[in-house]
């Protein structure tokens, strides 16, 4: 009762609470519902903050909340990603393709909003399983240095990069965005800024100002939301540890 989303979420997967019927139905009428009360109690956002210092996204701190989520192994994440384990939102430029194709559409309309041009540098900014690096590098011809901190991701990056033989082009280095050193002609980060955290977006700016060429350019995904508000206490705790999702003013800001 303190916070019931979470003591929901955490009570239905232990088994002390069941619903009779169809379990979607009653979630889309429980948050139907909680539109019409305040957000959040006091319990709720005492429990929000504790979980906000625990989780704070220092050097240290993002590297433990990556592991939490993104190294649970590549076995897991293939299940239900497209094959090239593109974890972003897709990109459907009609109503007949499918998630696959909605995937490769979406990491070429980036590399075209981009203007890559072939012998061109580009650093990716949280670079997952690096299907976007090497998209880039097999399409458009240019050079590209990815950064991630999960060790899960940048292992099965290096494996495609092998396989593919692009490892001359593509560089993928499991290391923290905030030790990227060198100058580009282009950046992007796709499906990262979620896990910077609002007190560091000033921080990625800089590095995204002192990585660029005076004519660079680059380009950020991100889940976002119309107005500043942390994700609920559920997510944080067991899906997304250290992630906040910004609104459009606050990615403008950096």
């Amino acid at each position: 009762l303190l916070d019931p989303e979470l003591g929901f979420g955490e009570g239905y997967c232990d088994g002390r609470i069941s619903v009779e019927g169809d379990l979607i139905a009653a979630l889309e009428t429980a948050y139907r519902s909680m539109s019409t009360v305040a957000p959040s109690n006091r319990c709720t956002k005492l429990i929000s903050r504790g979980m906000a210092y625990a989780q704070r996204n220092s050097l240290y701190g993002a590297r433990k909340n990556i592991h939490r989520h993104y190294d649970l192994s590549n076995d897991f994440f293939r299940l239900w990603l497209d094959p090239e384990l593109v974890y972003s939102c897709a990109y459907f430029p009609n109503r007949s393709v499918d998630l696959d194709e909605a995937q490769i559409a979406k990491m070429d309309y980036i590399c075209r909003k981009l203007n890559l041009r072939p012998g061109e540098r580009v650093v990716d900014i949280g670079c997952g399983w690096g299907a976007l690096s090497l998209h880039m590098v097999l399409h458009y011809g240019v050079t590209v240095r990815g950064f991630s901190i999960s060790h899960e991701q940048i292992g099965w990056a290096r494996d495609r990069a092998a396989k593919l033989d692009v490892g001359q082009r593509v560089e993928f280095i499991e290391d923290d965005y905030r030790n990227i050193s060198g100058k580009y002609d282009a950046f992007v980060s796709v499906g990262m800024l979620e896990h910077v955290g609002p007190e560091h977006y000033g921080e990625m700016g800089r590095i995204i100002d002192r990585s660029l060429e005076p004519t660079g350019r680059g380009l950020l995904q991100s889940v976002g939301r119309n107005h500043p508000r942390a994700f609920s206490n559920w997510t944080t705790k067991h899906i997304f540890p250290g992630a906040y999702a910004p609104s459009l003013g606050q990615i403008m800001g950096i």
